[in-house]
């Protein structure tokens, strides 16, 4: 009975505020949400691979990598974009290893959306080419717990990841926390579809968290059309042989 009561009271209180906060929401069409990076997946060390030590010997300085990294989502009016920006210390980090803590989690490339169109497009390099993935929507459930991330009230949304590489297909769950206090549907890299702003995203292997919300001048957001366009399907293929190509390199390297 407590629980039901619980329920119905967030439910509420999730629509009076969305009610509430629909013209401020409306209004703020051009803004900027700047995320921080957190890694929870470590370079495997397992000793029955030759070459895990000397990979080993980049945990602690990814670590170090990742906490200049910021990443940059931008939205005006019906479409956004989200990508990293430079570091807070360009000079100070290996460009290796600024790399590795890029790409980590998903989050390499840059990532386009037009809402009214339905229509997310992954912007990357891979093997020294471009390529345009059109990627599909996620199915989200929504939970009755909430939380403030600086002096937004969000709530929790779950899904599932599913990635397909060399060592077969994996699933992985997804938390996430939105708020309907910022414009809906947007958020970093490949998650969006929510009745709010996300505003943090964990997936296994990192965690974005915004740490800045900016409202700024109108601008327009010009959709890239460079590179050869492919569905997620064809992207894990490419990227299966890419994984390929690397552990042959590592494979030399450590022979």
């Amino acid at each position: 009975m407590k629980n039901s009561v619980v329920k119905i009271a967030l439910i509420i209180s999730a629509s009076l505020g969305f009610i509430s906060n629909n013209s401020y929401a409306q209004n703020a069409k051009f803004l900027e949400v700047i995320y921080k990076k957190e890694v929870s997946l470590k370079v495997d060390t397992a000793k029955n691979n030759p070459h895990q030590v000397n990979l080993s010997a980049f945990n602690t300085p990814l670590a170090d990598a990742v906490k200049d990294i910021r990443y940059s989502l931008k939205i005006s009016n019906n479409n956004s974009v989200f990508k990293v920006v430079e570091s807070l210390d360009n000079d100070s980090k290996n460009n290796t290893l600024k790399k590795a803590a890029i790409s980590i989690g998903g989050t390499n490339g840059g990532f386009y959306i037009n809402k009214q169109d339905s229509i997310t497009i992954l912007n990357k390099t891979l093997l020294g080419a471009n390529f345009r993935v059109l990627l599909k929507p996620k199915k989200w459930k929504i939970h009755n717990k909430s939380k403030y991330i600086g002096k937004y009230l969000c709530y929790k949304a779950t899904t599932i990841d599913t990635v397909n590489n060399s060592k077969g297909i994996h699933k992985f769950r997804v938390n996430a926390w939105f708020t309907n206090q910022l414009p809906p549907y947007f958020g970093p890299a490949a998650y969006y579809g929510l009745p709010g702003l996300i505003l943090e995203v964990e997936n296994g292997k990192m965690r974005l968290t915004a740490t800045k919300v900016s409202f700024v001048k109108p601008f327009k957001i010009k959709k890239n059309k460079s590179g050869k366009l492919i569905t997620e399907d064809e992207d894990s293929l490419n990227q299966i042989e890419a994984e390929k190509n690397i552990k042959e390199h590592f494979n030399d390297v450590f022979r």
